[in-house]
């Protein structure tokens, strides 16, 4: 019995998750300046928030393909 719970515990902590994050800065086009309050998404449940640099950061995301959208509300 001891073994096989040794054995279940390296299953668990031997499967790694593998996460990738989007990072960016929102600017404005004409002048320069970062934007701050943008939200900027790369799917239905994964989005940030511009900061007051304009810098976002979009964390959790799966190995694929992404197209990030900004959102000014």
């Amino acid at each position: 019995m001891r073994s096989a719970i040794i054995g279940i515990c390296w299953l668990l902590t031997s499967t790694a998750i593998i996460a990738y994050d989007i990072s960016g800065t929102i600017t404005d086009t004409i002048t320069g300046a970062a934007v701050n309050g943008v939200t900027v998404k790369a799917d239905a449940t994964h989005s940030a928030q511009s900061d007051a640099s304009g810098n976002f950061i979009i964390t959790g995301l799966a190995d694929g393909t992404y197209k990030v959208t900004p959102y000014i509300a």
